[in-house]
Formats: structure tokens, C-alpha cells, sequence
């Protein structure tokens, strides 16, 4: 696994969903250093000084495919100060400081039945396993559950359509909690870890991402219906 590298980065742009999400895009200003789908970046808002310690930050998985040497993002939601400060404070043309790569919450690419699900930004890491798979042909069935709360903070659709028309075997479905345009193939409410189960039984590896109630409760169900733990993968920092 790669050494952490320090880079200076600046935000070349920034998407809003809701009130309190958003997906930031960094242009480092050098390479990017090697980093395998599922891994995170520390983000430091403050100056960073080689001849003192790294600044104050806060971990986020990256969401672009280890083939894009241009750029990185992270998708937050505001609910502290540090990510309050990110919302005020970082602006497009901005400077900030990243280290990364961390973290071994990594897909196993031989893994033939691949099941990830994700809630709300949790769904970062999963977009960075698809698109880093846009170019491959290894025979591997991925199927992506994911939930947020309302159809303003749904992140990603159009790469979720764009990897249905590339990938052989990749199949999703998205919940959303509060549901009003039925016009799109939505399901109304949240993520039924039983439905899956009984879809793919312990023929698939389940990957989990998003708030800990959620990976808790779902871990929790799937060792109850006898899934080993080594196919019990958790997104935890």
C-alpha cells in the first residue's frame, strides 16, 4: 500500500444538494498520489508547514476512480464545525491542504457477486470502485442499494446511469425516504437489508457504507442469517 503523500490542492468546483451537502472537486497541485477504490484523504483547511505538525482535519472517502490522474472529490454532509468551516470557508479557487492515501475498506476485484450498500454520502467510495472498473472486463456481478432522505440530496445518478450502459453486470436501485415525482424508478422508503438478503443470500460479499446505525443494524442482520464476517465488509475509519 502507498505511503501517504501531503498535497496542495485547489477547489475547481462545488456542487450543493440540500442545505448541507456537498461535492467538492480538487485540482492537486502535484501528482495524485496511487490509491486503491475505498480509500480516504485527510482534508486540513489551515496552511500546512513542512517543519511543523500537520494541521487540524477531518477524513473523507474519495470519490473519483484511481484512473483519474486530474482531479479528486469528496462529497460532506455539515454537521460539525470542521465541515461548517468547509462550507463557509472553501470556495472555488480556494487552497487546501490533502494527505492521503488511507484506510482498507478496499473491494475485492475477485469477488464475483459484489453487493454495496450505501446511505446518504456513504456512496462516496462506491463511486470510486465503479468508475475505476469503467474499463474492465473481469466477470463480476455489482448490484448498488442506496438511500438518502430526499430526492435534493440524491448524489451521483448520472454516473450510476453512465456505469448500467458500460459495466456487463452492474445494477442499481435508489431509495428515497420522502418520495414525491414518481416519475423515475425510485423506491419509496429505506433500504430493506431483508429484501437483499433475499435476493443474493450468501452468494454475495456485502459492502457497507453510510451512517453507523445503518452498518451496525445491517451487519448485525446478515450475521443472524449466517453470512461470515470475512463477506461482512464495513466502512470504518
Amino acid at each position: 500500500m502507498a505511503s501517504p503523500s501531503k498535497i496542495q490542492a485547489v477547489v475547481s468546483n462545488i456542487n450543493r444538494f440540500g442545505d448541507s451537502v456537498y461535492e467538492y472537486t480538487f485540482k492537486p497541485k502535484r501528482r495524485i498520489p496511487r490509491f486503491k477504490p475505498g480509500q480516504f484523504l485527510h482534508l486540513a483547511l489551515d496552511p500546512y508547514d513542512p517543519s511543523y505538525q500537520w494541521p487540524d482535519s477531518r477524513v473523507f472517502s474519495i470519490a473519483t476512480g484511481n484512473n483519474n490522474n486530474e482531479e479528486l472529490k469528496i462529497v460532506i454532509s455539515v454537521k460539525g464545525v470542521f465541515t461548517t468551516r468547509m462550507a463557509n470557508e472553501l470556495l472555488v479557487g480556494s487552497e487546501c491542504w490533502l494527505k492521503l492515501p488511507y484506510g482498507d475498506f478496499i473491494i475485492d476485484t475477485d469477488d464475483k457477486q459484489i453487493v454495496l450498500i450505501a446511505g446518504g454520502t456513504g456512496v462516496a467510495p462506491f463511486i470510486s470502485f465503479l468508475e475505476s472498473n469503467l474499463q474492465s472486463s473481469a466477470n463480476k456481478v455489482i448490484t448498488l442499494y442506496y438511500g438518502v432522505k430526499d430526492i435534493e440530496v440524491l448524489l451521483f445518478e448520472d454516473q450510476f446511469i453512465n456505469c448500467k450502459k458500460q459495466l456487463n453486470d452492474f445494477d442499481y436501485s435508489i431509495y428515497i425516504e420522502s418520495l414525491s415525482d414518481n416519475d423515475k424508478p425510485y423506491f419509496t422508503g429505506r433500504i430493506n437489508i431483508e429484501q437483499i438478503f433475499n435476493q443474493h443470500k450468501g452468494n454475495a460479499v456485502y459492502y457497507l457504507s453510510g451512517p453507523w446505525v445503518m452498518i451496525e443494524k445491517f451487519k448485525e442482520f446478515l450475521i443472524a442469517k449466517d453470512i461470515i464476517e470475512q463477506n461482512i465488509r464495513i466502512d470504518e475509519w
